[in-house]
């Protein structure tokens, strides 16, 4: 869910997107949301039903931060990681980072990206592609969406 405009925090400090309004977000189940944004003209504003949980029950909100990669046949695995963990490190605190990988086999998502986002505090991810360690990841509650998993690895 992307928040679109500037609330007060809590402290009545400078604006900042408001962790309230993504707290109410997640008050509310998901089809009573599904239906205000029709009753407003919004239609179609829901995940394609291929882009699943991990596991029933994982809901996320945020503002989207969004990615977009494919896979690289360079083989240069070093210089792959060093990019990766810079886009990792660019995702905001609070924001869900939205995936766009443009493959449909290997996993572009697992326990290494889990954790450098969870540590960060990134309110979690969906990824249009593959997942993998989901195990790992769901152990640690890191609320993801993925449309396959697979324990296909690949660099970007």
């Amino acid at each position: 869910m992307v928040v679109d405009r500037l609330v007060p925090d809590a402290g009545g400090g400078p604006l900042s997107y408001g962790l309230a309004v993504r707290d109410r977000f997640l008050g509310v189940y998901t089809a009573v949301l599904a239906d205000i944004l029709d009753d407003h003209g919004r239609r179609e504003q829901t995940l394609p039903p291929e882009i699943r949980p991990l596991a029933p029950g994982i809901r996320l909100a945020g503002e989207a931060f969004t990615v977009e990669g494919r896979p690289s046949d360079h083989g240069d695995w070093d210089g792959s990681i060093r990019k990766t963990l810079a886009m990792l490190g660019s995702v905001p605190a609070g924001h869900v980072a939205l995936y766009q990988c443009n493959h449909t086999r290997s996993a572009h998502f697992g326990e290494l990206s889990a954790t450098s986002l969870a540590t960060r505090g990134v309110a979690g991810c969906v990824i249009d592609g593959g997942c993998r360690d989901t195990r790992f990841i769901l152990d640690e509650g890191f609320p993801v969406f993925a449309r396959h998993v697979t324990p296909e690895d690949c660099t970007w």
